[in-house]
């Protein structure tokens, strides 16, 4: 089966959980998100916690910065302590790439500078207003904004919230008019929307494919 742009694919429960080749053991959801190909090109995705929407977004990362050494990849999170927390996660596991993590807490006057240089970092880990700052500064960052190959923008269903919204919104608007063939990868736990958000994507991605969408219920524990 081939997902079709805009189709949304509902997956069954009741798919067993299969092994790849590294021996890492997968959730049904991966399996078959892998197994469509979907994280070949833009995709919306939802499923509860626990179904491993992350490690997904990180494997399609690691193929990204692997196959170009010049390539960059955004992981984007509401909060300053997700951004810290990931980084600390994260900074071994993707070596020999270099993680870096950008949000207000550094550089600032009176201010510890970004553990990661940004124009050392491949993979970038901020949050929604600092990458809202970037783009609004554009001229400033467009040498390593044009590298970025693929975006991924955790908490979707943050784009209906007044506080944090309006910053997604806006940041992702002027990065795909400055680099309109990057891949842009929304996840959530709880977005109902998925069709209107991928249709969002493909009038700002007109010269990338349409967004396909996926929606799991599946649970690790009932």
């Amino acid at each position: 089966m081939r997902a079709r742009p805009g189709a949304t694919l509902m997956i069954a429960d009741t798919l067993t959980v299969r092994d790849i080749a590294d021996g890492a053991t997968l959730t049904p959801p991966q399996a078959e998100i892998l197994a469509l190909g979907l994280l070949d090109g833009p995709a919306v995705i939802s499923m509860p916690t626990g179904g491993g929407k992350t490690w997904l977004a990180l494997r399609r990362a690691r193929a990204v910065l692997d196959a170009d050494a010049h390539a960059r990849v955004i992981f984007l999170v509401p909060l300053r302590l997700q951004a810290d927390e990931l980084f600390g996660r994260w900074r071994d596991a993707f070596a020999p790439h270099l993680v870096g993590v950008f949000h207000g807490g550094y550089g600032a006057p009176g201010q510890s500078a970004p553990p990661v240089p940004l124009a050392r970092a491949r993979l970038l880990i901020g949050t929604y207003e600092w990458f809202d700052s970037c783009t609004r500064a554009w001229p400033t960052y467009i040498a390593w904004l044009s590298q970025v190959r693929l975006l991924v923008a955790d908490e979707m269903h943050m784009l209906g919230d007044p506080t944090r919204g309006p910053a997604l919104e806006g940041g992702l608007s002027r990065f795909t008019r400055l680099n309109p063939d990057v891949d842009v990868l929304p996840m959530s736990a709880t977005v109902g929307n998925l069709e209107q958000i991928a249709s969002w994507l493909a009038g700002l991605l007109p010269r990338r494919p349409g967004a396909r969408t996926y929606l799991s219920t599946w649970r690790r524990f009932p």
